[in-house]
């Protein structure tokens, strides 16, 4: 969650999703696509940006995909030559721009609670993806709603604990 009382976060919040890439390959291509700061013709109208989708039990799918093989997708070039160095040169965009960079979890592309899926394990596991490709945070874009609708809260309780 984001408290307006941490000033680490940007506010007033400018949120944008970047699911797939029209275009996509190169060393200038692929920054400005995936909405690296510096990297596209005008400023950028957000302040946050969430790459889409992270999807249990670990698979980077659409954006978030490109974002987590950039040395697959661009090649070792003037950015560095392994997916460490790239991010690590990237993100300085995003970090020095005040741009916080996510990744979307789950979307219509999963439904985690009615797959029976441990809350506990979706967070650890979601956890490290952000830790490993040096993201800012997660939005939990859950769109169960068969789980939501049951009377016995489930639904309810499975969002409360990955969020916990």
């Amino acid at each position: 969650a984001v408290s307006q009382g941490n000033s680490n976060n940007p506010f007033p919040i400018k949120f944008i999703y970047i699911n797939r890439l029209t275009s996509w390959w190169g060393n200038l291509t692929l920054p400005a696509a995936l909405a690296v700061p510096g990297f596209t013709a005008t400023p950028l109208p957000y302040n946050y940006v969430a790459l889409t989708f992270w999807t249990y039990p670990g698979s980077a799918q659409d954006a978030s995909g490109m974002w987590a093989n950039l040395v697959g997708n661009m090649g070792p070039n003037g950015y560095g030559t392994t997916n460490k160095e790239i991010q690590t040169t990237l993100k300085k965009n995003f970090t020095n721009n005040n741009v916080k960079l996510m990744i979307s979890a789950f979307g219509s592309t999963q439904t985690p609670t009615s797959a029976g899926y441990d809350p506990v394990d979706c967070a650890i596991k979601l956890a490290q993806f952000v830790i490993d490709n040096q993201m800012d945070g997660v939005d939990i874009d859950w769109e169960d709603t068969p789980s939501f609708l049951k009377a016995d809260g489930s639904g309810e309780n499975w969002l409360i604990t990955i969020t916990k």
